[in-house]
């Protein structure tokens, strides 16, 4: 291993990288036929340094939405310094020199052990990171492992690496860490193929019956003046969508139980300034999608995208009496005419299940995580997370079990819903 440590520019702290030595001693991961894959491994401590290469990645990669450099470095901003989180960005090389892949991971410290994840935490669904499509394709399960091995050894002390909620594959680039041993996700990612005329596209995942039903109730919310659908397209509109999107949360999250996770430090302050990024241009980072009316905002969903597919975060719905409409669901509906109307591949609604996801995702992506670990420490924690794992997973997907810890949350910690 080899340290870099380069001045402080003005106003910033030092950059600190980590260079596998013994890559210049021999290749550092070979395919199954021998053929050289990935030549070089270096880790960085500072986004900025590594943005030109995470940058070049975008244009040559496949990697989801959430793993855009400019969603997680804002993530980094407001969340993960205060979080106490040290960016551990893993960058591999060609046997030109030309970046491979790209893991936008993190250090931090869980007790005595000192933990990588991805960047990004909760706020991510899905964690694949930069693969070009070659190299994902030549690794096999012995050089994957190899990679691993090397990359715990790579740069500072480092136990374990954790990376949950994995796609088998993105865009039809199979994920190489699913060649090495892991475990089933609690709860699978939800997703539809989209078609050139929306109607198909709902024809196949919803019953004639349901569609019409959902058509009655959007007529009754037509009636309201002003009633429309809207994409925010300036600052200004996504900040008040957003304002109505984090209230609507926290009366739902309070009445079922659920600790408000947006009023957690930092974390409003990266979604909205997410929604910004890119507004004025007609690309945000972070779309807002909402149904209004003159005297409301019913239904707000924030949703990323990359050049096939869309990806939904999160939804929320009014407390007023408009939400026995379905606004939630015929907002989706909406969102799915447009990327279908834009030549999207894929709908998702994110991970976990939901009766709703059911009227637009008719396919149901199988999630695994991976406990890599490091050091007799870290194989100790992984145990522990492949137990909570299974248990979690075993709760989740039994629906008397998991009904009966909803009923217990409501009972003990639920509050009135009351309109935002």
């Amino acid at each position: 291993m080899t340290v870099t440590v380069a001045p402080a520019a003005e106003g910033r702290s030092l950059t600190l990288s980590w260079t596998d030595a013994d890559a210049t001693r021999r290749p550092l991961t070979e395919g199954a036929a021998g053929t050289q894959v990935v030549a070089g491994l270096e880790a960085f401590g500072d986004l900025a340094t590594i943005e030109p290469v995470w940058r070049m990645l975008e244009r040559e990669a496949v990697f989801p939405a959430y793993q855009r450099f400019d969603f997680l470095a804002l993530w980094q901003r407001h969340i993960g310094d205060a979080a106490g989180i040290a960016p551990f960005i893993v960058v591999g090389r060609d046997g030109a020199g030309r970046p491979a892949f790209l893991w936008p991971l993190g250090r931090r410290r869980v007790g005595p052990l000192m933990v990588a994840e991805p960047l990004g935490g909760k706020h991510v669904n899905y964690n694949f990171g930069l693969w070009r499509k070659d190299i994902a394709e030549a690794l096999d399960a012995t050089a994957t492992a190899d990679l691993v091995a090397r990359i715990g050894r790579l740069g500072p002390r480092l136990d374990i690496i954790s990376i949950e909620r994995q796609p088998e594959s993105w865009h039809d680039v199979p994920n190489p860490l699913r060649l090495l041993p892991h475990h089933a996700t609690p709860s699978f990612g939800w997703r539809g193929r989209l078609a050139d005329d929306p109607a198909a596209y709902l024809g196949r995942t919803m019953s004639a019956d349901t569609r019409n039903k959902f058509r009655r109730k959007e007529r009754k919310l037509a009636a309201l003046p002003g009633y429309r659908y809207v994409a925010a397209s300036s600052p200004g509109e996504a900040e008040r969508l957003l304002g109505a999107h984090f209230a609507q949360k926290a009366a739902r999250m309070r009445a079922a139980g659920l600790a408000n996770v947006f009023a957690e430090p930092g974390v409003e302050a990266f979604l909205r300034n997410a929604a910004r990024h890119g507004v004025e241009t007609g690309r945000p980072l972070l779309e807002c999608h909402a149904l209004v009316c003159d005297d409301e905002v019913i239904a707000v969903a924030c949703a990323l995208r990359d050049a096939r597919r869309c990806s939904c975060l999160q939804v929320s719905i009014t407390g007023s009496d408009n939400a026995r409409f379905s606004p939630g669901v015929l907002l989706f509906m909406h969102i799915a005419e447009a990327c279908c109307a834009q030549g999207l591949d894929w709908l998702d609604l994110g991970v976990g299940e939901a009766s709703y996801k059911n009227w637009f995702c008719d396919e149901a992506e199988p999630l695994f995580d991976s406990c890599l670990p490091v050091t007799a420490a870290g194989r100790l924690m992984a145990a522990g997370q492949r137990g909570a794992g299974v248990l979690k997973r075993h709760i989740k997907r039994s629906p008397r079990l998991w009904n009966l810890v909803l009923a217990t949350r409501r009972r003990l910690f639920a509050a009135p819903l009351t309109p935002p």
